[in-house]
């Protein structure tokens, strides 16, 4: 009786074992994905940044004819993608944040064209 009492107790503290191991994995994912999701945010920023500092006013800046913010962004999430440097996946958030940016200031300028 007394072997089983013992044999319970082990496998709930081995199921709690468990559970607090899956709740800090859970706990380290919610973690990349919040901060992921702030370098997006950031590169967005510093898309909109590098515009208006180095674009004319009412266009962007631009790089071997091409928009820099977008040739940026393309380049850092495909060295991001690729992981060939360490916190590839920051740098895939920084590129796809400048990308998001750009995309949008494209949309934009299509509409506005499109209204007159």
């Amino acid at each position: 009786m007394a072997s089983a009492a013992i044999s319970k107790l082990a496998e709930r503290a081995s199921r709690a074992k468990t559970r607090l191991s899956n709740y800090k994995v859970k706990a380290k994912l919610n973690e990349r994905r919040m901060l992921s999701k702030g370098e997006v945010v950031i590169g967005g920023v510093l898309g909109g940044a590098i515009d208006a500092w180095q674009g004319e006013p009412g266009a962007p800046a631009e790089l071997l004819g091409m928009p820099a913010v977008a040739l940026g962004g393309a380049i850092l999430t495909v060295i991001g993608i690729s992981d060939l440097v360490p916190g590839a996946e920051d740098i895939a958030s920084l590129g796809a944040g400048a990308l998001s940016y750009s995309l949008g200031t494209y949309a934009r300028e299509k509409i506005e064209e499109a209204e007159k």
